[in-house]
């Protein structure tokens, strides 16, 4: 196996790959977008078109795509991603128009290697992909309600309006409204400086992120993390 990226990846991820797995560089390719995308996604479009990109075929089942850059201290670092998908497979999905518009030309996070420490990613174990993004608030539905109850607020909210989008290890999201694409992000255990209560709610509930509105915003705010620390 003689390709940089993945190599450093399976040394930093080493828990993703299982040891029988047989794991393909099925060839290099570079970043290609759909039409808008790069007007509503340009750090994006940045960042990705920098990428050495490697398609890779895990038991002749499963295909990724890895996004690496060099970053400021020469070392290989980036994304393992699922593939883009086709409109038809997303129509009817209750995905905001956004999240289908990036969906289509970039199919989502599911590791990284070598991150930056002020990388919205870090600790995530998945971010954007389809696969993964959930209506609701899921297991933590339950813990809002009973927080709500007691402390007698009501804070008018329907979970039930907003997708799922990125999930921590703890159990932490960030979603976004599916009707105007309006982020929070549902921290039960947190110690982040970048979050705002959201008002009328718990603690340790919903936040909004200090100036990230709306999930475009969000994935430019990462895309720019990213950038930052390419070596130039």
């Amino acid at each position: 196996m003689d390709n940089n990226d993945l190599n450093e990846f399976i040394e930093n991820v080493p828990w993703f790959f299982n040891e029988d797995d047989k794991i393909n560089v099925a060839g290099e390719t570079n970043f290609t977008s759909h039409n808008d995308f790069k007007s509503k996604y340009p750090k994006l479009t940045r960042l990705l078109s920098q990428a050495r990109v490697t398609i890779i075929n895990v038991n002749e089942l499963n295909e990724y795509m890895l996004f690496g850059w060099t970053n400021k201290h020469g070392e290989s670092f980036g994304w393992l991603c699922l593939p883009p998908h086709k409109l038809d497979y997303l129509r009817n999905s209750e995905l905001h128009e956004d999240h289908i518009l990036l969906l289509r030309s970039f199919g989502g996070i599911v590791e990284r290697w070598n991150e930056p420490e002020e990388s919205w990613l870090c600790n995530l174990k998945s971010a954007l992909t389809l696969k993964d993004s959930v209506e609701g608030f899921d297991w933590l539905e339950e813990l809002f309600t009973e927080r709500c109850k007691d402390e007698g607020l009501e804070p008018g909210i329907n979970s039930y309006d907003y997708i799922a989008f990125a999930f921590e290890a703890n159990g932490n999201m960030t979603l976004y409204n599916k009707y105007t694409s309006e982020v929070l992000m549902f921290a039960h255990d947190h110690c982040f400086e970048h979050i705002l209560p959201l008002q009328n709610c718990p603690d340790y509930t919903l936040y909004r992120l200090q100036n990230c509105r709306t999930f475009s915003d969000w994935v430019e705010t990462v895309a720019n993390q990213w950038l930052d620390n390419i070596q130039k």
